[in-house]
């Protein structure tokens, strides 16, 4: 395409793709019931990989990735999700001297405290899953304004963070910069970061700046940012065996000194692991290798037997993968897969890696998560929103089927490889 034909493509995808999402932000509705917002959404997706087929400049690309920041500003107008009200009345009890760890949203002491923030929490007999790194900001976001404005906000600089860092590593590792538009234009990371509010971005920034500092050999930063984004949620402590290498290994004690952050929390709290164990072994929702096994045996034996299996596979992943990259990559696919709740907003952690390698898989499941929020809202009516099974073929088929092609492709353009290099040496 002549480059004067491809910038009034990049124009016009420019302008379908900003007018998509103001679309979805400015509206101050949820998808939830609204085709035509999943409509606009998937239109922002189709956008976005339109513009990376066009092959942008790199300065091309950054002024597109200006297009995701105003996104993100539309997007603070979409309704937030429950989740916040739970963020910022742990934030607001900690303010009144209470321990989110020791004491549940629906503890007698607490009742002078209830709050329109308290009448959004859901699980209130359960005290918090979040770690105190984002214990802390939840605080910082009570005191500034216990509004989800707030919240969102401050994820969102966490979330641009990690845009800027992966320009950075994605330099160090002479990736294309057009891939840098499978974060920064990606409807799943604007919805549930400026839009719905979750906290996952200041795990995924500090996992990102990790994975930063390890490349550029930086391995104590590495582990002390690691250590950071796992007193953040729990999941990161994945990707530790993988940044262990015989340059690091000598460095991993700098994990430890972000633990100091459990001290406020420590009194009269119960164990730290004890919440998140029992959401992974009651609470189950979306997870393929899960809901697979529980077709089988039950469910409880099926979380057991998912983790074990999650484990080999880790297992399998640290000793045949040389980059420290490609395995975090592959921990992180294996959590996905095997984790007996799948959100669309987990996806979150896999989003970074597209950034530096697309996947066409993980593009495809990004895409078709973004409606899967429906099947929570009472507002989604019909029995299409509220058939668990057929919305698992149609989020999994497709992303399933996507990966088996690519294995096979690989596996014949290995075999030609191996074929030709045999002709060569018989003729």
């Amino acid at each position: 395409m002549a480059g004067a034909s491809r910038t009034v493509v990049q124009s016009l995808l420019s302008v379908l793709y900003l007018a998509a999402a103001a679309w979805v932000g400015l509206s101050g509705h949820g998808i939830a019931g609204r085709p035509a917002l999943l409509i606009a959404l998937a239109v922002m997706f189709g956008a976005m990989v339109a513009l990376w087929l066009l092959r942008p400049a790199p300065r091309a690309v950054y002024r597109l990735l200006a297009l995701g920041v105003l996104a993100r500003a539309a997007f603070l107008n979409y309704p937030g999700t429950d989740d916040v009200c739970r963020y910022l009345w742990e934030g607001r009890i900690q303010l009144a001297g209470h321990n989110p760890f020791s004491t549940s949203p629906d503890a007698p002491e607490l009742a002078d405290h209830r709050d329109a923030n308290w009448q959004g929490i859901t699980h209130r007999l359960t005290p918090t899953i979040y770690w105190p790194a984002s214990q802390m900001l939840f605080a910082l976001a009570a005191a500034i304004a216990p509004v989800a404005l707030t919240c969102k906000v401050l994820f969102l600089l966490f979330d641009l963070g990690t845009l800027l860092l992966l320009a950075m590593l994605g330099r160090r590792l002479d990736a294309a910069p057009r891939h840098l538009l499978f974060y920064g234009l990606n409807p799943l990371v604007i919805m549930y970061v400026a839009g719905e509010g979750h906290v996952e971005p200041v795990m995924v920034f500090f996992c990102v700046l990790a994975l930063h500092f390890h490349v550029a050999q930086r391995h104590r930063l590495s582990f002390a940012s690691l250590g950071m984004a796992i007193m953040a949620k729990t999941v990161p402590v994945i990707l530790v065996p993988f940044l262990i290498t015989r340059r690091s290994a000598r460095h991993a004690w700098a994990l430890l000194p972000p633990l100091a952050l459990f001290l406020p929390y420590v009194t009269g709290s119960r164990a730290f692991l004890g919440i998140p164990a029992f959401f992974a072994t009651q609470y189950h929702y979306n997870g393929l290798v899960q809901t697979l096994l529980e077709q089988v045996m039950p469910s409880r034996t099926a979380t057991y037997v998912a983790a074990g299996l999650a484990l080999a596979a880790l297992v399998v992943i640290r000793v045949r993968m040389q980059s420290p990259l490609q395995a975090c990559r592959a921990a992180v696919a294996v959590y996905l897969l095997c984790a007996p709740t799948m959100h669309p907003w987990y996806l979150l952690l896999m989003t970074p890696f597209l950034a530096l390698e697309p996947s066409w898989p993980w593009l495809i499941l990004h895409l078709i998560c973004l409606p899967l929020v429906n099947m929570w809202d009472s507002r989604a009516v019909g029995w299409l929103w509220h058939d668990r099974t057929l919305l698992m073929w149609a989020e999994y088929a497709p992303f399933v089927l996507a990966a088996v092609w690519l294995w096979l492709r690989a596996r014949r353009r290995r075999a030609d490889t191996i074929l030709a290099g045999r002709t060569g040496r018989m003729e």
